[in-house]
């Protein structure tokens, strides 16, 4: 009866052991994803950072061209050409319109104005 006894008492340790590497294995597992996790989170930030870099200034180009085309739209274009370009380029962007008219004024600059046809 005491080799009975011996023999489970062995086992019964060797599950507990067995059972405390398993939980530090995946202890350790464990925090080597969060560690993981948290280098993607940098990465990502680091990315998303670079993004609202780079739409922040895709933006400021928008506002100066939009400036130049607005002071070009109250002074009028030096060309035909000119005139003709933007106002293609704000029927683009304006689907209300479909079409534009030309016409110069007595200072000589091009005007456009949009037309829906």
């Amino acid at each position: 009866m005491f080799k009975n006894f011996r023999n489970l008492f062995v086992i019964f340790l060797f599950a507990i052991v067995c059972m405390t590497s398993c939980s530090k294995a995946d202890k350790n597992i464990e925090n080597k994803a969060v560690s993981e996790e948290k280098n993607d989170g940098k990465k990502d930030s680091e990315n998303n950072d670079k993004n609202l870099e780079e739409e922040d200034q895709k933006e400021k180009e928008k506002e100066e061209q939009e400036k130049e085309n607005q002071n070009n739209d109250l002074s009028g274009y030096a060309s035909r050409e000119e005139a003709e370009k933007a106002a293609q380029k704000a029927l683009e962007s304006n689907p209300e319109k479909n079409s534009y008219e030309i016409f110069q004024r007595e200072n000589g600059r091009w005007f456009y104005t949009l037309k829906l046809v």
